[in-house]
């Protein structure tokens, strides 16, 4: 699966081959067909500098 992930401080990649997500019990998993990015999630990954390996995006087509 492909993920934008915060990879360093102020710093986002396209990754290729992010595991794909697991169901729980009581979820269910929505196939999407793009996905981006908002100003909330800009604005997190400048706030979350130090912390990498997180998935960002939330607008989903």
């Amino acid at each position: 699966m492909k993920a934008a992930v915060l990879t360093a401080p102020e710093r986002i990649d396209t990754v290729d081959g992010w595991a794909e997500p697991v169901c729980g019990p009581g979820e269910v998993m929505v196939e999407t067909h793009g996905g981006g990015l908002c100003g909330t999630d800009l604005a997190g990954a400048a706030v979350r500098a130090g912390k990498t390996s997180i998935v960002l995006g939330s607008e989903y087509a």
